[in-house]
Parts: C-alpha cells; sequence; structure tokens
C-alpha cells in the first residue's frame, strides 16, 4: 500500500502499521525456524509411529491381497 492510499484517520499511522507488519513476520519466522529445530528433526514418538505402522500395514494388506 503506498503513502498515499493509507486513509488518513486510521487508527494507527503507517509507519507503526509497516513495524508492525514486519514485526509480526519475523516473529512468524522466527517461531517456524524454532519449530523446525526443535520438533520436526525429533524421531516420532513410538507410540504413535507404532499405531502408524500397525494401520499402514493393515491398509497394505487390504488393498495388495
Amino acid at each position: 500500500m503506498k503513502d498515499s492510499e493509507y486513509p488518513s484517520d486510521a487508527p494507527i499511522s503507517h509507519d507503526a502499521h509497516r513495524v508492525l507488519w514486519v514485526l509480526t513476520w519475523t516473529l512468524f519466522a522466527l517461531g517456524m525456524l524454532a519449530w523446525f529445530v526443535q520438533g520436526a528433526n525429533r524421531p516420532l514418538d513410538p507410540v504413535v509411529s507404532g499405531t502408524a505402522v500397525g494401520v499402514l500395514s493393515l491398509v497394505v494388506r487390504r488393498t495388495a491381497g
């Protein structure tokens, strides 16, 4: 949005809006990075992965034969 298109009676200034927008996306990117580093690299919970393997094997058996 151009400065000339920003409404003059907006509740916050255009500069404040821009700062909040940048801050929001920076925090989102840092949160996704933290999730990936702390959570996505961990192996699955043994109970969840065991159940998933069991269900997957049943599906494969039913579709194959």
